[in-house]
């Protein structure tokens, strides 16, 4: 997908993509000092691997044109929301909707 956010500028967009990079790098290592030192819990370390996961999700999602688009509904996700939580792959809306019964 290579349409325009109606809300994210391409500057915004590299600006974005700095900061999850800058993130993603010092978690890392943050990670694997805490692993060397035998400091982290499993709960908490499998939590610090799937922030790191997603942050380099966004990172991609940015690179091929897919940031700020729901994956679920491909609609935009509200500007307000990526600013809030920078990492979000799905709109409000579809975040909120309930999970249908399989078979119905």
């Amino acid at each position: 997908m290579s349409i325009q956010h109606p809300e994210i500028t391409s500057a915004d967009l590299a600006e974005i993509r700095g900061r999850l990079e800058a993130e993603a790098q010092a978690r890392s290592q943050l990670l694997a000092e805490g692993d060397a030192d035998g400091e982290l819990e499993e709960g908490l370390r499998l939590t610090a691997e799937q922030f790191v996961a997603d942050l380099r999700d966004a990172i991609e999602r940015i690179d091929d044109g897919r940031y700020g688009f729901c994956e679920a509904c491909g609609g935009a996700i509200a500007a307000a929301r990526l600013e809030a939580v920078p990492t979000a792959a799905q709109c409000v809306s579809c975040v909120d909707r309930p999970l249908r019964p399989l078979g119905r």
